[in-house]
């Protein structure tokens, strides 16, 4: 840097004692130093304009005859504008392998910004969501109008997820999810769950008709079981009589244990909230000590 200034020093005493040493031949020194000062102003503004010229041209070049504090100057600028350059360079590699990740995913990937407008969506958004090319910077919700959606939106809470049809196929089932992502922007993701909303139905179907096919049996059985202990409790030799009894008993948990099933068919398949109830935990162990009693004595063990 030293060296630099020094360079300079010397460029304004080669502007100076020239016009200096003419002005005290001509009598006038002091207007020599005037011409010469001038001078040298004239040269560093010359300096400044191409430099300046350079900035504005995005120092895709460097400016010519360049010397001392201005090619110092320029120097340094190149080398962080090389440095950043390279940077944006690594940034945008990096950008692109995070789009080409998100392109090649099979849900729906949609970028927002803090209006909720599309600044980028993958291939998948425009097979589940309908998006297209000229929907960039519109608002989601206005491509997406259901209801439960807006709604989803308008509240900010993102915390669940949110089920819908697919705009464009009312055969396939979305779950949607938003998250924060970047400065204020948005990650929409929209997975088809059809398959899965699929075997849930099935599942409660399953439970639904094997609950209901069970019960007619159980009461068939039941009855006659009933109908035995009543009449039999005179007739019947004491350990058949208690073998009913327990047959009776193990009968009857098989029909709470059907109902217990057509109850969590009920809750599932009801939009609505229940009503809780409270249940009696005594009575639940109670049942469970007679029941391990009754296994006890089946298999000739104690507790």
């Amino acid at each position: 840097m030293m060296k630099v200034w020094l360079q300079e020093f010397w460029r304004l005493l080669a502007f100076i004692v020239p016009p200096a040493i003419l002005g005290a031949v001509l009598g006038s020194v002091s207007w020599g130093l005037v011409a010469g000062l001038l001078g040298y102003i004239a040269w560093q503004f010359r300096q400044a304009q191409r430099v300046e010229n350079w900035l504005i041209a995005g120092k895709r070049g460097r400016p010519l005859n360049t010397s001392g504090y201005w090619a110092n100057f320029v120097d340094i600028t190149y080398r962080l504008y090389r440095r950043e350059r390279k940077k944006k360079k690594k940034l945008s590699r990096l950008l692109d392998q995070f789009y080409d990740s998100l392109s090649a995913l099979p849900d729906a990937v949609v970028i927002l910004d803090e209006h909720f407008d599309i600044i980028w969506f993958n291939v998948a958004a425009g097979e589940l969501l309908g998006l297209r090319q000229e929907d960039l910077r519109r608002r989601i919700s206005n491509l997406i109008r259901a209801p439960e959606f807006t709604d989803f939106l308008n509240a900010r809470k993102f915390d669940n997820s949110v089920e819908l049809t697919s705009p464009i196929n009312d055969s396939i089932d979305l779950n949607i999810r938003i998250v924060p992502f970047g400065k204020k922007q948005f990650l929409l993701s929209a997975r088809n769950v059809t398959h899965v909303r699929q075997l849930e139905r099935m599942r409660e179907d399953f439970v639904a008709n094997v609950s209901h096919e069970l019960r007619t049996p159980l009461t068939v059985i039941a009855g006659y079981l009933e109908t035995l202990i009543d009449a039999g409790d005179d007739e019947l030799p004491r350990p058949v009589y208690d073998s009913l009894v327990q047959m009776q008993g193990q009968s009857t948990r098989m029909h709470r244990l059907v109902e217990d099933l057509l109850q969590l068919s009920r809750l599932e398949n009801k939009t609505g909230s229940e009503d809780q109830a409270e249940v009696s935990v005594p009575a639940i162990l109670a049942a469970v000590e007679e029941e391990a009693t009754v296994l006890a004595k089946t298999k000739d063990q104690t507790i």
